[in-house]
């Protein structure tokens, strides 16, 4: 899937001090490019021996997203009487990159220990990449060089484990259930800011103490 996005804004700016005197006069020409690229596939197995009694199924999913922004900001100045000014325009550029992709396992298995008992078990495993950079360049009146710059990177990995098992017995018309399920999340952030990546881990247990 592929969306795509081209447009030009154009506007024009006066700053005036507390007695209604302009100070400052100029125009602005914003020019953005963005795209957004978005993909999923997925891949199932699944066996069925008993309906609810005796089964197996699987499947593998993996989603990818993908965003391009690219924008540019001219900067004509004009004279406080609102005249162009025939100068080469300040540009600021800006750049911004961003994906988000997930990796995802999943297995159920249902099979019979006795007549009327059935065991279940089950894990689900998640796994998530999250990126962005962000790049801005300044220029200087059409100078091909940029004055000065900034770069900003984002890198979030997250991997999500969990897993369930639960007996099932039945006697007539009564039922009873007990299981257990656990999960564990790691995530890692890593950032321009941060001199070192922060981890975190959560695990928790169902029922708990």
């Amino acid at each position: 899937n592929l969306n795509k996005l081209d447009e030009t804004v154009r506007s024009e700016f006066v700053h005036f001090d507390q007695d209604r005197d302009a100070t400052d006069w100029y125009e602005r020409n914003r020019e953005r490019d963005s795209g957004t690229n978005s993909m999923s596939a997925a891949l199932g197995y699944r066996r069925v021996v008993q309906t609810q009694r005796d089964e197996f199924s699987a499947e593998l999913r993996y989603n990818l997203s993908d965003t391009d922004n690219g924008t540019s900001n001219f900067r004509y100045p004009f004279t406080l009487d609102g005249e162009p000014i025939d100068i080469d325009p300040d540009l600021t550029s800006i750049d911004t990159n961003g994906n988000d992709g997930l990796l995802a396992f999943q297995a159920d298995l249902s099979k019979p220990l006795a007549a009327n008992t059935r065991l279940d078990v089950g894990y689900r495993g998640n796994f998530r990449v999250n990126e962005s950079q962000q790049d801005v360049l300044f220029y200087l009146e059409g100078s091909s060089s940029p004055h000065s710059e900034l770069s900003d990177l984002l890198r979030y990995d997250e991997d999500s484990h969990a897993g369930y098992v639960t007996v099932d017995h039945r006697a007539g018309p009564f039922g009873v259930q007990a299981g257990i399920r656990a999960e564990r999340v790691t995530g890692l952030n890593r950032a321009t800011p941060l001199a070192d990546p922060v981890r975190s881990t959560d695990t928790d247990f169902f029922p708990r103490k």
